[in-house]
């Protein structure tokens, strides 16, 4: 009887350990997965003043049971447009007010003067008209989950080979 309380107590620390190993060489490969698939989204991303470029980030949410759960996202205060370049915009009977598109083109892109109004012409004119969808991201996350895929099963697989 103690023999196989030491065997199962060894086997039970084992697949314990093996489990760990399991969690953080999966977390690593999704981890990773995430970088490759910002970085390609960041290469794809539209860029007339680089704002949404920069405003790509992945986010890390632990599940509480080891695991994490890794979003990546674009947009918030630098590029609150970010949706709306990703998914598109229906043509509307009307642009936006001409001083907000104007005040947002001399923050944003730093123009001024005559140039500051073209650029907001145009822009509010495109607005109008509507703009089809630019789907970097998930563009970028289509052309990586076959690796990332990999990577996860190569890591967990390791993880029960030593």
């Amino acid at each position: 009887m103690k023999i196989t309380r030491n065997i199962g107590a060894a086997m039970a620390r084992n697949l314990e350990d093996y489990s760990q190993r399991a969690k953080r060489n999966a977390n690593a490969a999704l981890r990773e997965g995430a970088e490759e698939i910002l970085a390609t989204a960041v290469a794809n991303a539209p860029s007339s003043s680089g704002a949404l470029k920069r405003s790509g980030r992945i986010v890390a949410r632990g599940t509480g049971s080891g695991s994490t759960i890794y979003s990546i996202e674009f947009g918030g205060k630098t590029a609150p447009y970010a949706m709306f370049i990703h998914e598109g915009t229906m043509p509307s009977d009307k642009a936006p007010p001409k001083e907000k598109i104007l005040k947002w083109v001399q923050e944003t892109l730093g123009l001024s003067g005559r140039e500051a109004q073209r650029a907001a012409y145009v822009i509010g004119r495109s607005l109008k008209r509507g703009r089809p969808p630019n789907k970097f991201l998930e563009r970028a996350f289509r052309s990586k989950v076959p690796t990332v895929y990999a990577k996860y099963r190569r890591g967990v697989k390791n993880a029960y080979s030593g």
